[in-house]
């Protein structure tokens, strides 16, 4: 629900059936009603009032159907259609198009409203209008993904409605948006934003690892707010920043960047990655693709390897059950998990310490409810070539990313499971995500933070964080993910 006003589709069929229900309310409240058929394919009734009549007959079925239909007798006329019907008590045949509905009154009753060819060729006009906006953003001209403040993704503001809050923050409070390009980096001269209590906006691009807020020539209107900046730009990662208001939130409804034909800027030198698998390993499986509760892999280990590392590359719903859940742990009881989702599976690489003792039994243990897993493989190294590392030392978490191709920035952030979902992690009063910086070489990158208040999940037992890293202009094109040790 987003105020009638998602899309034009919405809106316009919405006012099309209360326009409708307007003129016939008198049929449906005080007429008398009688029941034509009621079979799988094809349910009708006819109404009775003061000499009027009226018939629905509606199509239940995904196919084109034809129907004869008794106990309809003379001629009516299409409500909000063209076609008349000379109907005969002992049977009038009907041909539908599929779940197409066919509402009739013995009397010309639509006067003044549009018809249905009329409202469709209106949706179709105006979103013909919205999907024509310039937007290098939307989701059918980009060709990566876009992550909004560290994790979610959020359609609605790149979908061409200007007047439909797509994301917002607490009254009261400043307002961060922040946009992860994972998969391309668009290059463009004007950003344009739509919202409420927008006026005070500023617009960051991220380059070596630091905001810098580009000059900008600025348009302000009532709900809108354009820049145009003096450089042709290129980033991998944008924020909005709105500062704190006396009274009233800040509302996004739209973000465009339109199409920019300028020479691109020079970006970071990457070199290819071969594989998400570590080259050299102590001990390997895989592939390994898993649907029942439990699948057992023996794994002896030699001792001189310190992390697990593994990938999930699917996780498909097999029957849609209530709950579904997933898990990586050592040993039989599944109680030393390596990792793990309820409800919405995180996909990527895994790259997680081996705690001592953790694999004396020799098994890893894979837990499937509801799911077809697929891993490519699974191996135990000393360390790997490429990793992420989350640990809590000294009154503070420690992360550190280690990659085995430079990049141009990472998008990280914190989560854990509330019993029902991967949910934010908060690690400061902006959110949950952490800023890593760069060494002069582009593959490490590592941040330090106070260790934040415990967060419970619903059944009051603390959550374990865990970490999540993207990289953005660089040669891994999955998230690295891995728990607090």
């Amino acid at each position: 629900y987003h105020d009638l006003g998602d899309t034009p589709i919405l809106f316009e069929g919405v006012r099309f059936t209360n326009e409708s229900v307007e003129r016939l309310s008198d049929f449906f409240l005080l007429g008398r009603r009688t029941m034509l058929v009621k079979t799988p394919e094809v349910e009708g009734a006819i109404w009775e009032l003061e000499g009027k009549r009226l018939f629905a007959l509606v199509n239940m079925t995904t196919k084109p159907l034809s129907k004869a239909v008794k106990g309809i007798d003379g001629r009516f006329y299409e409500f909000r259609g063209v076609r008349t019907f000379d109907c005969r008590a002992g049977g009038t045949e009907f041909s539908f198009a599929p779940l197409e509905a066919i509402v009739a009154t013995s009397e010309k009753m639509d006067a003044g409203l549009s018809s249905y060819a009329e409202a469709a060729a209106k949706v179709d006009a105006l979103d013909a209008a919205r999907l024509a906006r310039d937007n290098q953003l939307k989701a059918s001209v980009r060709k990566g993904d876009i992550l909004v403040n560290g994790g979610a993704r959020v359609k609605k503001l790149f979908d061409g409605t200007l007047d439909v809050v797509a994301w917002s923050e607490k009254p009261g409070r400043a307002a961060t948006l922040e946009l992860s390009f994972v998969g391309f980096a668009p290059v463009f001269r004007e950003l344009r934003l739509f919202g409420a209590n927008i006026s005070e906006a500023k617009v960051s691009i991220r380059q070596d690892g630091e905001w810098r807020e580009p000059a900008a020539e600025t348009e302000t209107a009532e709900f809108s707010k354009t820049f145009k900046f003096a450089e042709t730009l290129r980033t991998v990662k944008l924020r909005i920043d709105v500062p704190k208001l006396k009274s009233g939130a800040v509302e996004v409804y739209e973000v465009e960047m339109p199409a920019c034909d300028a020479a691109e800027p020079a970006s970071a030198d990457t070199t290819a990655c071969a594989s998400r698998e570590p080259a050299t390993a102590l001990w390997r499986t895989g592939p390994v693709v898993a649907e029942g509760r439990t699948t057992d892999i023996k794994a002896q280990i030699p001792d001189g390897a310190k992390w697990l590392v593994f990938e999930l590359a699917g996780a498909e719903r097999l029957n849609m059950a209530k709950y579904s859940a997933w898990s990586l742990a050592a040993g039989r009881k599944g109680r030393r998990r390596f990792a793990g989702d309820v409800t919405v599976p995180q996909k990527g690489l895994y790259t997680v310490r081996i705690p001592d003792g953790w694999l004396s039994e020799g098994i890893l243990r894979l837990w499937s409810y509801d799911y077809r897993l697929t891993l490519p493989f699974i191996a135990a190294v000393e360390e790997p070539e490429q990793f992420l590392s989350f640990v809590a030392e000294d009154g503070k978490w420690k992360f550190l990313l280690k990659l085995a191709a430079p990049c141009e920035d990472v998008t990280c952030s914190v989560y854990g499971s509330d019993g029902r979902r991967p949910v934010p992690y908060p690690v400061d009063a902006a959110g949950s995500s952490v800023a890593l910086k760069p060494d002069a070489t582009r593959r490490v990158w590592t941040a330090e933070i106070p260790v934040p208040p415990v967060k419970s999940a619903r059944s009051g037992k603390p959550m374990h964080p865990c970490a999540k890293a993207t990289v953005l202009g660089g040669a891994i094109d999955v998230p690295i993910m891995t728990s607090l040790r």
